[in-house]
């Protein structure tokens, strides 16, 4: 299940770190978490950046929805008119938020079902950064609201409050985490291998003692691949996967989408952003 979705990267994860670096990166949620410092400056300086956004919604028992050329421009500016909550601006963690700022919609990202191509209204949108203190990631959040429901056979986009989100990087934190997760994965690998050693002896002797000696040391192997892998890991990106967003901040090309569901939230599918945006021949239906 989903484990506070926005937050993944740096925020809120119930877990126990592998490392320091994952210690660090993955604070538990407390009731008054302090911001990064020049958050707010942060943001204000940020120029208004456009981002071409590809949805796939749905899963392999459902099949997908892949909306293509979303295209949004960030504004800087303080969201002034009646937009989406935010899960940063809108919860107690709102401190470590830059609050609403505003976000227009250039182009409606679209699909083709058997009816024809479907263009997606998303309304009501703005953004947030979220980033704790000390932390190396922050999230990237837009929000929208979709005045009905959208589907491809059993792929569902419903109606509703929408948020997708991205890891927002600085160049520093994210080499900080590639060298980490290139110790942690050179550590499993080594693990993985000593674990194969040992089952291939085992299926080697006809000793029964010895069997199960091996069998014992190949489930230790395991047991260390498994303790070392932390999914925060896997929300590192690699180079080619992020893009410059302004000055030393770098936004993951990958991202959630994602709704509430009461007080838990509902994975919808997967997001990715790329910049600059391509020419778009025709804008707003």
């Amino acid at each position: 299940m989903m484990r506070s979705v926005f937050l993944l990267w740096g925020l809120s994860v119930q877990c126990s770190p592998t490392s320091a670096f994952l210690e660090n990166f993955a604070a538990k949620v407390i009731n008054r978490q302090q911001a990064r410092p020049d958050l707010q400056e942060m943001v204000d300086r940020q120029t208004d950046a456009k981002l071409n956004i590809q949805l796939q919604i749905g899963n392999d028992q459902v099949g997908f929805l892949a909306a293509t050329d979303f295209v949004v421009e960030l504004k800087h500016q303080r969201a002034d008119y009646d937009h989406v909550t935010l899960p940063g601006a809108d919860s107690h963690l709102s401190e470590c938020s830059s609050g609403h700022r505003s976000l227009n919609v250039l182009n409606q990202g679209h699909y083709i079902n058997l009816d024809g191509v479907q263009h997606i209204d998303c309304q009501m949108g703005c953004w947030e950064v979220c980033w704790v203190k000390e932390k190396p990631a922050g999230t990237l959040v837009c929000a929208f609201r979709l005045p009905k429901d959208y589907r491809r056979n059993d792929a569902v986009l419903p109606c509703g409050d929408m948020w997708l989100s991205f890891p927002l990087w600085t160049e520093q934190g994210l080499k900080s985490g590639q060298a980490e997760k290139k110790r942690i994965m050179s550590q499993i690998q080594h693990n993985l291998a000593r674990r194969d050693e040992e089952l291939a002896k085992y299926d080697q002797t006809q000793n029964p003692l010895k069997k199960a000696f091996l069998l014992r040391n190949a489930f230790a192997y395991a047991e260390k691949c498994s303790t070392l892998h932390h999914f925060l890991l896997d929300t590192i990106p690699a180079e080619n996967e992020t893009f410059l967003l302004q000055e030393n901040l770098l936004l993951a090309t990958n991202g959630l989408v994602w709704r509430k569901n009461g007080d838990g939230h509902v994975l919808l599918g997967s997001a990715m952003v790329s910049s600059p945006v391509p020419k778009i021949g025709t804008l707003m239906p």
